[in-house]
């Protein structure tokens, strides 16, 4: 993962697409989110990928190169393994989604399927 950060506002990070909402826009108009974006990234909100890193974080996670394979497991839904538990054989659906005026992002993970979608609009775009 090369190109996700959680920037301070005003650091010149390359590549950083715009948002767009249409909050505190004139009727069926968009505008720049700079107002509603956070100063600083953190774990709140604020932070910025690619859709590379983003599946990279995909795989390590499926892999258990993450964090283990224990742990792995557990973060997508299967139990602690310092509480006892087992994972299951059952094909596993988990994933995020998350947004704000003017950025959305979905990663869902089904199986074998991967589906990111990012956005600079609004969220129900995604």
């Amino acid at each position: 993962m090369t190109a996700m950060s959680a920037p301070i506002e005003g650091d010149g990070a390359k590549g950083l697409a715009h948002g767009y909402t249409t909050h505190g826009a004139p009727k069926a108009a968009e505008v720049d989110n700079v107002a509603t974006r956070p100063a600083r990234g953190s774990a709140a909100g604020g932070s910025y990928s690619t859709l590379t890193d983003l599946l990279a974080f995909d795989h390590a996670l499926e892999a258990g190169t993450l964090c283990g394979p224990a742990w792995s497991a557990w973060v997508v839904g299967g139990m602690r393994p310092d509480r006892g538990g087992r994972a299951t054989a059952e094909p596993r659906i988990f994933g995020y989604a998350g947004g704000a005026p003017g950025l959305n992002a979905e990663w869902t993970h089904e199986g074998d399927a991967v589906l990111i979608v990012l956005t600079n609009r609004d969220a129900e775009t995604a």
